[in-house]
């Protein structure tokens, strides 16, 4: 039809086919992961899917009774998380996602997907002191939506913290932001490596 938009992605033909993006942000909680993945995803106009988003959602629909219903919300919302990358990078579509991502978990299951829809990986990595995380996440608590028990699980936080916690494992690329100072934290020079890896893309 003359004059219909036409598709950024011509499916079939390898020369014509950009390769979708999958930005992954990732790190402890209270690192500033939600912020920075909110303020890249409007900078650079990709879909943001962050998965306490998706277990809040749950929490209204069915509810969470203690701590151990809330994991389940939990481990559906990353379910979610799953498919519904799959289904957008099987459409061609770049998106970001966000978590605190199980270092040794859930990279499987993000390379697989990278490797299906022949995904270029980007992942950022946000630490910070471990006593700097434990004071946030404890002011925090009382703002959080209840689907998290913040409350209780700050103990389990303390117990992760004195294990190592790393970026994952996976191809592509991997971006290291300390986060210990926010007001050092330079997110738009973060915005600008993820823009320049994407731009990158395009150009090959």
């Amino acid at each position: 039809m003359p004059g219909a938009p036409q598709p950024d992605h011509a499916v079939g033909d390898p020369g014509l086919t950009r390769r979708p993006a999958l930005i992954i942000v990732s790190g402890h909680p209270a690192t500033g992961k939600t912020t920075f993945a909110r303020k890249l995803s409007s900078a650079i106009g990709v879909p943001l899917f962050a998965k306490d988003d998706l277990k809040e959602r749950l929490h209204e629909t069915f509810g969470a009774a203690d701590r151990e219903a809330s994991r389940r919300l939990g481990q559906a919302s990353y379910s979610m998380l799953e498919h519904t990358s799959d289904v957008m990078l099987a459409a061609g579509q770049d998106l970001v996602i966000e978590s605190n991502f199980d270092s040794d978990g859930a990279g499987g299951w993000i390379e697989e997907l990278g490797a299906r829809h022949s995904a270029l990986l980007i992942q950022v990595f946000l630490h910070a002191d471990p006593d700097v995380i434990l004071q946030r996440y404890t002011e925090r608590s009382e703002r959080r939506h209840a689907a998290h028990f913040d409350e209780i699980a700050v103990d389990e936080l303390r117990a992760r913290l004195k294990r190592p916690y790393r970026p994952m494992d996976l191809s592509g690329h991997a971006l290291e932001f300390d986060t210990t100072d926010f007001r050092s934290f330079d997110a738009d020079r973060a915005i600008d490596a993820v823009a320049d890896l994407l731009a990158e893309r395009a150009d090959s």
